[in-house]
């Protein structure tokens, strides 16, 4: 099993031990709830990279002098900024 599984797991035990002490105390839970959902959170999604586009990243990146990470950073960003000023009417001034 993954270590990082492994120490969720713990956590999420350990919550659910606190929370029926805090129930028997008297305490409210809502603390509790809060961290259990932190805790699902804590991991965002990582979309994986199609293997067959991995090594033209890997070249271009070397060309540029950066890490893949850095380019397809840059890359996404770039995208995604056209995208946005297309929606408000600004022109690329990258293209004629």
């Amino acid at each position: 099993m993954n270590p990082e599984l492994k120490r969720k797991k713990r956590w999420f035990r350990a919550l659910k031990i606190a929370e029926c002490l805090f129930e028997d105390e008297g305490y409210h839970t809502k603390y509790l709830e809060d961290l259990k959902e932190f805790l699902k959170g804590e991991k965002m999604y990582s979309p994986k990279i199609k293997e067959d586009l991995v090594p033209k990243l890997y070249k271009r990146a070397k060309a540029e002098g950066i890490s893949m990470t850095e380019l397809v950073d840059k890359i996404l960003r770039n995208a995604l900024n056209r995208k946005k000023n297309k929606r408000k009417g600004v022109k690329d001034e990258g293209k004629n």
